[in-house]
This record gives structure tokens, C-alpha cells and sequence, in this order.
């Protein structure tokens, strides 16, 4: 991409791969073509169609900048600023975690358990991005919905994704259960919570530690902080036959069902790869 003269699309794909492949990065044609599409505002599908197509220099800049950042390990997301989740586009930024796959067996169990009741009140705790609560609404469209979040960063974006998808929810700024009125109880509690051991933070990738933010991964020394303040007030916050949703780490199932023990209905939500990655709670 040294000339702005007469690069085509398909040019700059095959230097943009090159150069994510040199960073080590798998998929990396995959991940130019991601990169361009946003850059372009096309569909990849465009891309096999006209790769003959030139580039304006206002692309190139534009398309060299993101090969730059995800070259340095930056998340696609981050520099497009969207991930897909359930169907549907989310706006993201540094206050909030991306939405990954495996989530979305957490929000498809969810809908399982809560989708029969009549106008269900749910809560969708360490909202981030909101893509778990809107997700859901987005389903069982008479759900009524809370999105909380410590950080208000991150809630402005999740206020920014319900208004985007014509999702309406109450927001709440807070810490765990803080700001809900008092007496205040749901159907459902649904929670995606930082659960990764402060020590083991340093291992995770450069996509990740350099990248996402800290307060939404660090789940204290043993990872458990949240989930024992969690345990420790959940049921004054939940209906009669109400239900806590969670995401959890790969080992940390069993530990948590410990934790569980006063409720009188637990099952796991495992993955594809046959991991325990979450817990259905029922009173």
C-alpha cells in the first residue's frame, strides 16, 4: 500500500492480510476483509464481486490506520466499533466488554426459562454493552427491562445500542444491587460478571488484557469476588419462582454451585466445547 494510485480492493485485501499475518494474527484475510467492509461501510459479499474496484485515498488512509491498530493486536471491534451478537449490530468502545459467541448460550437459555410469563421483569446486571438484556427484549419482546452498570461509561453505551434496536429499558448506575428502589424484585437476573483471577489476567491475550476493560474482567484473587456478594443478596432481589442467569468461567462451575446451595434449582449452561460456562438458578 506504499501508492494511493490504483490500489484495488483486491490490493489492498492481499498487502492488509500480509501484514496481519506478520503480526502473527490467524484469519487474516478474513479480518482485512472485516476491517475494509467498515471502513467502505459494504458488505464483504461486495468484495468478491468487484475486486477490480479502486480505492479512494480517503480508504487507503483509513483502511492502512486499522491494519496498523489490529496489527498491534487492537480488537476488530474495537477499531470498527461494532460487534454482532444475537442477530443484531452493538455499538462498543473501551468501557465495555465485546460480545462473544459463547454468550449467547446464556441469553438462549435465558429465553428458555423466562419467555412463558406475562411481561417478565428483568434485570440484566454488568450490562457492559447491553447486549445480553437487548438481546433478550429483542426476543420476548414483553419482557420489561433493567440495565445496570457500575461504570457510566459503559451504560451510556448500552443506552446508546437500546435506543439503536427501539429496545426500551430503565438504566441504573450502580455497584452490584445499588440503585434499585427499595423492595424492588425481578423474574430473572442476568449476569455476565468479571470472574477472571487478578493473577491470571497477565496471561490472557494482548486482544484482551491491553484492550478490554479491567474493571469488567478482574473477579478478585480467586475470581469469585462478585459472585460472593452476588450469593450473598441475591434472593432479596428476586421474585418468588424467580431465576439468576450467569456466565462463568470454564472451572468454575462446581465452586458456584457450591455457592448455590440456597437455591432449589441449578443447572449448568455449557458450550460447544462441552465446558460448563454458566448456571440457571431457580428459587
Amino acid at each position: 500500500m506504499a501508492s494511493e494510485q490504483k490500489i484495488t480492493i483486491q490490493d489492498a485485501l492481499t498487502a492488509g492480510a500480509q501484514k496481519l499475518r506478520s503480526a502473527g494474527l490467524e484469519q487474516s484475510r478474513f479480518e482485512a476483509e472485516v476491517l475494509l467492509a467498515a471502513m467502505m461501510h459494504q458488505e464483504r459479499l461486495y468484495f468478491l464481486m468487484h475486486p477490480e474496484i479502486p480505492l479512494s485515498s480517503e480508504q487507503i488512509r483509513a483502511f492502512a490506520n486499522a491494519i496498523k491498530r489490529r496489527s498491534a493486536h487492537e480488537p476488530s471491534a474495537m477499531i470498527t466499533g461494532h460487534r454482532e451478537f444475537m442477530g443484531l449490530d452493538f455499538d462498543v468502545n473501551a468501557h465495555v466488554l465485546i460480545p462473544r459467541p459463547d454468550t449467547e448460550n446464556i441469553v438462549e437459555t435465558a429465553l428458555a426459562w423466562i419467555s412463558k410469563r406475562s411481561r417478565p421483569e428483568v434485570l440484566d446486571l454488568c450490562c457492559g454493552s447491553g447486549a445480553i438484556g437487548i438481546a433478550l427484549k429483542n426476543c420476548c419482546p414483553n419482557i420489561q427491562l433493567w440495565l445496570s452498570d457500575i461504570s457510566k461509561e459503559a451504560l451510556a453505551i448500552a443506552k446508546s445500542n437500546a435506543q439503536k434496536h427501539h429496545i426500551e429499558a430503565q438504566l441504573i448506575l450502580g455497584d452490584l444491587f445499588e440503585g434499585l428502589l427499595p423492595g424492588q424484585r425481578f423474574d430473572m437476573i442476568v449476569t455476565n460478571p468479571p470472574y477472571i483471577p487478578t493473577d491470571e489476567i497477565a496471561d490472557l491475550s494482548p486482544d484482551i488484557k491491553n484492550y478490554e476493560p479491567r474493571v469488567a474482567l478482574d473477579g478478585g484473587e480467586d475470581g469469585y469476588d462478585f459472585y460472593k456478594r452476588l450469593f450473598a443478596s441475591v434472593h432479596d432481589h428476586l421474585k418468588e419462582q424467580g431465576y439468576l442467569v450467569l456466565e462463568c468461567g470454564w472451572n468454575q462451575a462446581d465452586t458456584l454451585i457450591d455457592m448455590a446451595h440456597s437455591f432449589s434449582h441449578i443447572e449448568r449452561i455449557y458450550d460447544l466445547a462441552g465446558f460448563a460456562r454458566g448456571l440457571v438458578c431457580g428459587k
